[in-house]
């Protein structure tokens, strides 16, 4: 009798197997079905732990393709294209610690150009994103790689290698350009022109003595444009000279955009940085501020005479010019900055290395899978 009810206090069901045999058979149906059910419970359980591991390796698998294709399409379309680029995720999370560190360097190197940066409102976010393009970080960044890889390159096969070695780095904008560009923008985007504090007087004057004034105040406007440029190029240890007058490429005054493309074609070889801005002029309280609305930042690898050059866009990527169509391939890209962007006014600057060299070269790869998913995860339209 004891033997009985210790069996059935480890388990109850014993009695089901002496007093009801059919009742014991479904018993052990559905703990058969049980068993059965259970796999496929710890299966979808499983595959619902690991989406996000798919999903990184659909992204990472995905990226590449689409850019294996763009530049295809692009092989096929504009044989001179070298490599493709883009601006892509140029808006999205910056790193807070790199903003600081960038923004603390250049506002000690020019305290009149450079105020420090909030990074740290917690109570809006847009302290921590940055929203807009990103085509100067990634020029300089360009420019200065060329300068440290490709300066000493002799043979027209060399340079083009070298220049193509370097397009892992320039597919699409990262955080670390995002960081760069939040501090460049941060630069003061005015400039207080030679005025009088008295409208009527000033137009007065302006009316009596316009050449004079008219002179003046573009010889200010072109020295405070190159501080500003070089403020920002220093991050990247560019030294800049400036190459051309501020002109424009307005395309109802095809005169001006000639003279500028034939001040180019003298120019001796070398990397340039080509500045294309919006300017907008205010005028309050009787002071003219101008202010550098849009923008956009290139750059031009001239080639010697029997040479062929290079166009870096960060949106596009970079392209070969041959000689024989060295004038019109300017020629359309300016006419493609005034009519598309809106940019009516360029410049170009020389671009070398400073004394100490030029540095701060990114070390992040576009196709990396983590910057991938960072990007998509902070990605801001």
């Amino acid at each position: 009798m004891s033997s009985i009810s210790n069996s059935f206090s480890k388990n109850p069901n014993v009695w089901l197997d002496v007093a009801n045999p059919q009742a014991k058979e479904k018993s052990s149906q559905n703990e058969s079905q049980k068993s059965i059910s259970n796999p496929h419970d710890q299966i979808s359980t499983a595959s619902k732990e690991k989406w996000y591991i798919r999903a990184l390796k659909l992204t990472t698998i995905a990226v590449p393709l689409f850019y294996l294709g763009v530049n295809a399409y692009r092989s096929y379309s504009f044989p001179n294209q070298l490599f493709t680029g883009s601006q892509l995720f140029a808006s999205g999370g910056t790193n807070s610690k790199k903003v600081e560190e960038i923004n603390r360097a250049l506002e000690k190197a020019t305290p009149d150009l450079f105020d420090e940066i909030d990074n740290y409102r917690f109570w809006d976010k847009s302290g921590f994103f940055w929203d807009g393009e990103t085509s100067s970080a990634m020029a300089f960044d360009f420019a200065a790689r060329m300068q440290i890889t490709c300066h000493q390159t002799k043979s027209i096969q060399d340079l083009r290698n070298c220049i193509s070695e370097a397009a892992p780095y320039y597919r699409t904008s990262s955080e670390t350009f995002r960081s760069r560009q939040k501090v460049f923008n941060a630069a003061k985007e005015t400039a207080i022109m030679p005025a009088f504090r008295k409208p009527y007087l000033k137009m007065l004057l302006h009316t009596l003595f316009s050449p004079f004034y008219h002179g003046n105040d573009i010889e200010v406007m072109n020295q405070w444009l190159h501080e500003r440029l070089q403020a920002i190029a220093r991050f990247n240890g560019i030294e800049l000279q400036p190459a051309t007058p501020l002109s424009d490429i307005d395309i109802n005054h095809p005169e001006k955009m000639e003279a500028l493309i034939n001040d180019i074609s003298d120019l001796t070889p070398g990397t340039y940085v080509i500045r294309s801005i919006d300017l907008i002029e205010e005028d309050g309280a009787g002071i003219v501020t101008l202010m550098e609305g849009n923008g956009h930042t290139t750059i031009l690898k001239i080639g010697d005479e029997d040479s062929i050059s290079y166009y870096y866009d960060p949106s596009t990527g970079t392209e070969e010019i041959e000689k024989d169509r060295f004038k019109i391939f300017l020629k359309n890209k300016f006419e493609g900055l005034f009519k598309d962007e809106k940019l009516g006014k360029v410049r170009l600057y020389l671009a070398n290395c400073q004394k100490d060299g030029c540095k701060n070269l990114s070390a992040v790869y576009s196709y990396n899978p983590f910057e991938i998913l960072k990007n998509i995860l902070f990605f801001r339209n």
